[in-house]
């Protein structure tokens, strides 16, 4: 049985106790940590692995270890071994263990994908409208821009003031931004 198994169900030392499954009884004669069975970020589940011997006519997987580049060349030689065996046993879903995480991680990637493409799209966009709202305001401040020249401020502490009251706004825009995203990820 597995950590998960005796943290739920077992109370005291588990190893050597019986555990009753239809009927039949059986004796734990080890506990083995808790593993990932189909995909990542599952929650770990209670499992009670039994003998072959014990259960024939449970469903089972064969894992095997291949010298890297061989893995293909095997798949035909384990369906001859297990015809041999029992030809009435199914052999399916041969592949690799980097086909395997490759399938759990498709959804997984799926986000990630959408962020490189829509990310510079939203960057743009943002660029373009933080733009318009700098020319609006500038374009409705002429008048102003016009009097603080005349009294002698330059033209350089005129962009500067302006340049710095967008990037205040964007800051805030910003910080705004950021406090929405940490809550929205808690």
């Amino acid at each position: 049985m597995n950590e998960e198994f005796v943290r739920r169900f077992v109370d005291g030392e588990a190893l050597g106790r019986s555990v009753e499954i239809r009927g039949r009884k059986y004796f734990t004669i080890g506990i083995v940590r808790n593993s990932i069975s189909e995909s990542f970020g599952e929650a770990p589940i209670p499992v009670i692995y039994l003998s072959y011997r014990d259960r024939p006519t449970a469903q089972g997987e064969i894992h095997l270890r291949t010298r890297s580049g061989a893995e293909l060349l095997l798949a035909p030689q384990v369906e001859r071994v297990v015809r041999d065996v029992d030809p009435t046993l199914p052999v399916y879903d041969i592949r690799t263990l980097t086909d395997h995480v490759e399938k759990n991680l498709f959804l997984r990637r799926i986000p990630a994908r959408m962020f490189v493409v829509l990310g510079p799209l939203l960057l743009v966009l943002a660029s373009i409208g933080i733009y318009a709202v700098v020319a609006y305001t500038v374009s409705h401040r002429t008048t102003e821009i016009g009097v603080r020249l005349a009294l002698g401020a330059t033209a350089e502490r005129v962009v500067a003031q302006i340049v710095g009251e967008s990037l205040r706004v964007i800051a805030a825009g910003a910080m705004v931004g950021w406090v929405i995203a940490f809550v929205v990820n808690l």
